[in-house]
């Protein structure tokens, strides 16, 4: 399992694991947009974790918290920060989990995969969420791309919605930078 840290776009994110360490936290003031997204409570799978830096805020809106990424390193650094996290390494696109996640949380992760890694990740998502699971996510959106603008990774903000929900998810709300999906 070694060789797992390396995204469709080439980028080993064992190497940038320490890089992550400057930007630990995120802003958990109630003026982030993430507060004002409708939560449901219940487990929550943090998808591409790194280091845990979202644990904290998924927690402070209700989630208990388990953490998922290829890179070993990054995982180690996590377990120091956050002492008692589940934390899991594996592949995205192979997900060893049953259906008992509620929420599903990818941020700035798909954009490093080609459509069709992107779409195995997305049937992952669908597999592991309950039922009207829910899949909250934040991307790169270039907004000065006309609409059907790819450049085979990333979309302006309509084209993220129309492939999402091309793969079986309902748009409940967009907060900018965050897209809130309903798993269908």
């Amino acid at each position: 399992m070694e060789a797992l840290a390396t995204s469709d776009d080439g980028i080993d994110w064992d190497k940038h694991a320490e890089d992550a360490l400057d930007f630990s936290e995120i802003d958990r003031s109630k003026d982030n947009p993430f507060f004002q997204l409708k939560h449901v409570g219940g487990l929550v799978l943090d998808v591409g974790c790194s280091i845990g830096r979202w644990k904290r805020l998924l927690e402070d809106v209700g989630y208990e918290y388990v953490g998922v990424d290829q890179s070993r390193k990054a995982l180690q650094l996590g377990k120091k920060l956050h002492s008692n996290t589940n934390f899991v390494r594996a592949y995205v696109q192979k997900l060893p989990f049953q259906p008992c996640f509620n929420l599903v949380v990818s941020i700035a992760m798909l954009q490093h995969q080609n459509h069709d890694t992107k779409r195995i990740m997305l049937k992952q998502f669908r597999q592991i969420l309950k039922p009207n699971g829910h899949l909250i996510m934040s991307e790169a959106t270039y907004k000065d791309k006309p609409d059907g603008w790819t450049d085979g990774r990333g979309f302006n903000i309509n084209g993220w919605v129309k492939f999402i929900t091309d793969e079986g998810y309902e748009l409940i709300e967009y907060l900018e930078p965050y897209f809130h999906f309903r798993r269908l």
